[in-house]
């Protein structure tokens, strides 16, 4: 290979990179989402880094890794998140094996629904409340 064969590659490279980036940038927040599961949003997000990978060519699964884990880094910077990157700190989506992602979103959706239900809990209490403050005052 020559030298201008290779800058030619890498040129071309950089170029898909670029297109890849552009892609990412616009695959971000949409209010028709607004209503989807915590698992929809992260399988979502997976495949936005997975394409993003694949918008950039052919790899190894092992550089297709490394490249999603880059996509998924760049979204959740973008989307104000500081991501923690000390050992024990942020584990990727990409970095997980499928039953491990899907673990991960029961846990989700259990805590979600958890919290919803003592949201619920204390807007019930809270009306009780009234109802009964309500109730002495016309007495």
């Amino acid at each position: 290979m020559s030298a201008t064969t290779i800058e030619s590659a890498r040129v071309a490279g950089a170029l898909k990179g670029l297109d890849a980036l552009r892609k990412l940038r616009t695959a971000g927040y949409d209010p028709a989402f607004s209503s989807e599961t915590a698992s929809g949003f992260y399988a979502r997000r997976l495949s936005i880094a997975r394409a993003f990978a694949a918008a950039i060519g052919p790899m190894t699964p092992e550089q297709e890794g490394a490249v999603s884990v880059l996509a998924e880094f760049i979204m959740q910077e973008r989307d104000d998140c500081t991501v923690d990157l000390s050992p024990g700190g942020w584990l990727p989506l990409s970095a997980m094996t499928d039953q491990e992602f899907q673990i991960k979103m029961k846990k989700i959706e259990d805590e979600i629904a958890a919290d919803n239900a003592a949201i619920e809990q204390a807007g019930k209490a809270r009306r009780k409340i009234v109802s009964m403050a309500d109730y002495r005052g016309a007495a």
